[in-house]
């Protein structure tokens, strides 16, 4: 398994899944959407739209992944220069 595969959300879900481990969905518990819709009605009283909440969410989370993205690969090259296994 490659440095990137071990640390992407993919990679590190397969690994669990591989070692036999299970994942649980605390998010999709009962009552969750009652609760998201409760914060989203709160944040809406406050003038956010929850379009435009939403379209920071996924500015932030394109950018974020970018950033990973770009540090795993230097980690990646770093670690290849320096003949190490990431295993």
């Amino acid at each position: 398994m490659t440095v990137t595969e071990t640390c992407t959300t993919a990679g590190a879900l397969k690994r669990l899944s591989d070692e036999g481990a299970s994942v649980r969905l605390d998010g999709l518990s009962p009552g969750g959407y009652a609760r998201a819709r409760a914060r989203l009605a709160a944040v809406e009283q406050l003038g956010i739209s929850s379009d435009d909440a939403r379209q920071v969410e996924e500015r932030g989370s394109t950018t974020f992944e970018a950033a990973w993205q770009d540090l795993l690969g230097a980690v990646a090259e770093s670690l290849d220069n320096k003949g190490v296994d990431p295993r």
